[in-house]
């Protein structure tokens, strides 16, 4: 279930992304030179988590992952109910930069807490149908006569968040 929950709002950004970007104002060429960064600042932030927790709390992967999971929520709301399009962007580009950690400490959870070859692969696969229909939901939450704001998906993102968090 925490897998369906945190890939709602990863489907959801990854699919609209750009349409959520013009809906901050910005034209089709503008979103797709502000999407730019959403790559770099994941690859960023995967590397930096990595060394932190380290250093920081090793073996501590839950911590993490439950930080990650928070920052979530913080980004989310942004997105959703930001003041204004700055303060959106942020969200968004901080999501990018904090979401993958979060799914990081959820697939080695999965891989370290199930013993056994059957139910480690009984696991996995359970993971990843979860995973595929998450990110089949999220986009399904925008709705077209919703456009361009979408205040409908960018509750439903928010949402999700705070309920992995739970």
């Amino acid at each position: 279930f925490t897998v369906f929950v945190n890939n709602i709002p990863n489907g959801a950004i990854t699919t609209m992304l750009n349409l959520l970007l013009e809906g901050f104002n910005y034209d089709k060429k503008d979103s797709l030179v502000m999407a730019l960064p959403c790559g770099g600042s994941e690859v960023v932030g995967l590397l930096l988590v990595a060394v932190a927790s380290s250093y920081i709390l090793p073996k501590n992967r839950l911590i993490w992952s439950c930080t990650a999971a928070a920052c979530n929520v913080v980004c989310l709301c942004l997105v959703a109910w930001g003041p204004n399009a700055g303060a959106k962007l942020a969200g968004i580009y901080i999501y990018y930069t904090v979401s993958p950690t979060s799914y990081v400490g959820l697939v080695s959870c999965i891989a370290s807490n199930s013993a056994g070859h059957t139910k480690k692969m009984t696991s996995a696969a359970l993971f990843y149908i979860f995973y595929c229909v998450g990110n089949l939901v999220g986009p399904q939450t925008f709705k077209s006569s919703e456009a361009p704001e979408y205040p409908t998906g960018k509750k439903a993102m928010a949402a999700a968040s705070c309920i992995q968090l739970f």
